[in-house]
């Protein structure tokens, strides 16, 4: 799945759906800095999609499988950006609920920021 940005790049995310119609709760997930979703997110992504979630892993741009130059170039601002494009993006999928959307990330994606999601 590719999910556009404002910048123009494209955030790719691999979308795990459960069983039943829907609409399903939903949990965006992303690894910490200089993580990418094929470095391990599949086997929690496939547990949420056991109990009934809607899973949502991505790359943060210029990184893994999503678009941006340069390559591998951290920016905390652009991936709490990217992070809200994913939920944005999921809330208009008419099979998540968009009252029950979780953040969830390892490491230093997993961190509350102030000002950020709460």
């Amino acid at each position: 799945m590719q999910i556009p940005t404002s910048s123009g790049d494209a955030i790719e995310a691999w979308v795990y759906l459960p069983e039943g119609s829907g609409p399903h709760p939903a949990v965006v997930m992303a690894h910490g800095i200089g993580g990418i979703k094929a470095g391990g997110l599949a086997p929690f992504a496939e547990r949420f999609r056991e109990e009934g979630f809607a899973a949502i892993a991505f790359d943060y741009r210029n990184f893994g499988g999503s678009g941006g130059q340069p390559r591998e170039v951290l920016s905390v601002p652009r991936q709490r950006a990217d992070y809200s494009t994913v939920i944005g993006w999921a809330v208009e999928q008419p099979y998540i609920d968009p009252r029950q959307i979780i953040a969830w990330g390892t490491s230093f994606a997993g961190e509350r920021h102030p000002g950020t999601m709460r």
